[in-house]
């Protein structure tokens, strides 16, 4: 049964690719080949989805998560890339399977931000950290991913500095808005931030010696402005309001960028943790018999478990 199973997922695979690659071929029947290859992986995964159960999980062989996430993201590919005028319920559809995709296979780097855009075909990329927070939450917490690292299984390593990186809200962020290649353009914008903060600075330090100043300034003025009465003593007062006020915005501004700054030096270098699950999706495509599939295979099983203990509940 297994051996099917490979046959089955290694023929739905390479007949949805077939499509995508005539979709680029004939443009002109680039909406046709592109549905079509969505229909064909929508086909595995819902053959996948029937007997990935407690009863019939036993005939898959672990590959075959590795393949359901594959799927799951060439349906999304064929709706958001490939088609050339998908329909509102396309662009629905294809969004939410790169995020089934990305359940299954949260290590693919090139999906985070796949998601961003989706949801910007959309108008709705304001929901992209709610829709990816449940995923990164499960690579945080998940035990079948502790007790891989904690056994030292191939790829231990990668997988830690992924989890680790993912605890972090402001790496998940940059997953889904900053691309790799944008590593150098975020650590300019960090070394932009601290210029800001300099300028900031001075401004607070000049503001709180006007301030003071103006409060000197009034302690010796007090017998003039008594001879000029109400208006010497109202400018006055007017002048030190107006500058403490000019000091607490700089003060808040000055606030601001160090938070900025303080999140960015401790995501930047976790952020590029990331990388280091880069080409893991294809050596999983190109080796069946990988050992990660068997963690894939765990991880699902775990989710669905979950989700089913919760169905419960409620």
């Amino acid at each position: 049964m297994q051996r099917l199973w490979e046959e089955i997922q290694e023929t739905s695979l390479n007949v949805g690719d077939y499509y995508l690659s005539q979709s680029v071929k004939q443009p002109a029947r680039a909406d046709e080949m592109a549905r079509n290859g969505a229909r064909v992986y929508g086909r595995y995964l819902t053959f996948f989805h029937q007997y990935a159960t407690e009863d019939g999980q036993e005939a898959l062989p672990d590959s075959a998560y590795f393949a359901a996430f594959e799927a799951a993201k060439g349906v999304g590919s064929a709706l958001l890339s490939y088609a050339q005028q998908p329909t509102p319920g396309e662009v629905r559809i294809g969004t939410e399977r790169y995020r089934a995709a990305l359940m299954l296979f949260p290590f693919d780097r090139e999906l985070w931000p796949a998601i961003t855009a989706a949801l910007g075909r959309h108008g709705q990329q304001s929901e992209y950290a709610a829709l990816v927070r449940p995923i990164a939450e499960h690579v945080v917490r998940s035990r079948a991913i502790d007790s891989w690292i904690q056994q030292k299984e191939p790829d231990a390593d990668r997988i830690a500095r992924v989890r680790r990186a993912l605890a972090d809200s402001e790496v998940v962020l940059y997953m889904g808005f900053a691309e790799s290649t944008r590593i150098p353009d975020l650590e300019h914008e960090l070394s932009g931030l601290e210029n800001k903060r300099k300028d900031a600075e001075r401004e607070v330090a000049r503001l709180t010696q006007k301030v003071e100043q103006i409060r000197k300034s009034r302690k010796a003025d007090v017998p003039a402005a008594a001879a000029d009465g109400d208006a010497g003593d109202a400018a006055s007062t007017s002048d030190l309001a107006d500058a403490a006020q000019a000091l607490a915005d700089a003060k808040a501004q000055l606030g601001r960028l160090e938070q900025q700054i303080a999140a960015r030096t401790r995501a930047l270098p976790l952020y590029k943790e990331t990388l280091a699950t880069d080409g893991l999706a294809e050596e999983l495509r190109t080796r069946r018999d990988h050992p990660v599939h068997t963690l894939l295979r765990r991880m699902y099983h775990e989710l669905r478990s979950a989700a089913e203990a919760k169905e419960k509940q409620g």
